[in-house]
């Protein structure tokens, strides 16, 4: 696989689509590998480990029914292959208790989910330089 994988955990498939999508129009090439909530996003994580496929960025939102995106978080942050993964916790949420608890457990930035595509557009051009730079 020559594109850098990308791994989105979220349980909006319209958010998910819709990222897919920005990247594109960016002309940034990624596979996306996606999970709809946080139990297949640890799944998918340790089938990636087991595969030694680290994925280049996590895009990770909080707030999923049944294993929340703090859990996720806690995971990725306890594995050592995938301890240094940037992960951007990617919410809709902006109370400040949640965007401090995700620096807190480890997460490489919080990311409000944009509103509209053009400021989607400027935040995966912020993205790009986790999947076009040099593989860490």
């Amino acid at each position: 696989m020559n594109e850098p994988c990308i791994v989105i955990i979220d349980d909006n498939p319209a958010d998910i689509e819709l990222v897919g999508i920005a990247f594109g129009m960016r002309g940034i090439s990624v596979h996306m590998r996606t999970a709809g909530d946080g139990e297949q996003g640890i799944a998918l994580l340790a089938r990636l480990e087991g595969e030694r496929l680290i994925p280049r960025l996590v895009l990770l939102d909080l707030n999923m029914p049944g294993v929340s995106g703090f859990e996720v978080l806690a995971f990725i942050r306890g594995r050592a292959a995938l301890a240094t993964m940037p992960v951007i916790v990617f919410s809709s949420t902006t109370a400040p208790r949640d965007r401090v608890r995700s620096i807190e457990l480890g997460a490489t930035d919080f990311m409000a989910k944009p509103d509209d595509l053009s400021a989607l557009l400027v935040l995966v051009d912020r993205l790009g330089i986790y999947v076009t730079g040099p593989a860490p």
